[in-house]
Order: C-alpha cells, then structure tokens, then sequence
C-alpha cells in the first residue's frame, strides 16, 4: 500500500521522562512517555503509568533539537485502547526559555499549513 494514501498526515512523536510528585513534594512514579499534542499553556502525553489528577509532573523533553524542562499539574488522565494512558498537563512554572522554544515550535507547525 503506498503511503501517501494515507487520510492524515503522520508526525513523529517526541518522547520525554517525566517524574510525579504527591502534595507533600514526594516523588511517586518515574517514566518515560511520549507527547501527542502541545500548546501555550499545556501539553497531552501518553504515558505507560496512570497520573492522578492535582499531582505535579516535571517533564524533560526536546523540541528542534533543544531539552526544555517543563513543570505543570495533572488535569485529567485515562487509559487508552492500547494500555496507556493520556495526561493533560497545564503548566504551572515554566521559564521564557521554555516558553520560546515552545512558541517557535508551534508557529512553524502552523505555518506548514498555511
């Protein structure tokens, strides 16, 4: 089958570590995981541990080349069809650093598809 008949275009996902920490600054889980979508203010990951709503995650990933860390709260978490589970992430502490590598990835995203 050739591979241009696919209906969506097909993006390589970034992987990324990330750590979980309870109320009192606890580390309760430490994984690997994958990013499936990102914005301004927060990021979608697929993950291969449940993250519980409220906790803290500190993510390492890279965009373009460059590591950013980045830190948010778990907003909402499910498992997938395939045994992972999703994580919505708002961040709550992110440097100008971060924030502008994150920028400049979204605009040449959308501008790939002006």
């Amino acid at each position: 089958m050739d591979a241009n008949r696919r209906k969506q275009t097909r993006y390589d996902s970034m992987n990324l570590t990330c750590i979980c920490v309870n109320e009192k600054d606890q580390q309760v889980h430490e994984g690997m995981g994958r990013t499936l979508n990102i914005s301004k203010t927060g990021i979608l990951l697929e993950l291969s541990f449940a993250a519980k709503y409220g906790q803290t995650m500190s993510i390492a990933t890279s965009f373009n080349e460059e590591v950013i860390d980045l830190h948010g709260m778990v907003m909402h978490s499910s498992r997938s069809e395939n045994g992972k589970y999703f994580a919505g992430i708002h961040f709550t502490d992110i440097d100008s650093h971060a924030q502008e590598v994150i920028t400049k990835f979204i605009d040449n995203f959308k501008s790939n598809f002006k």
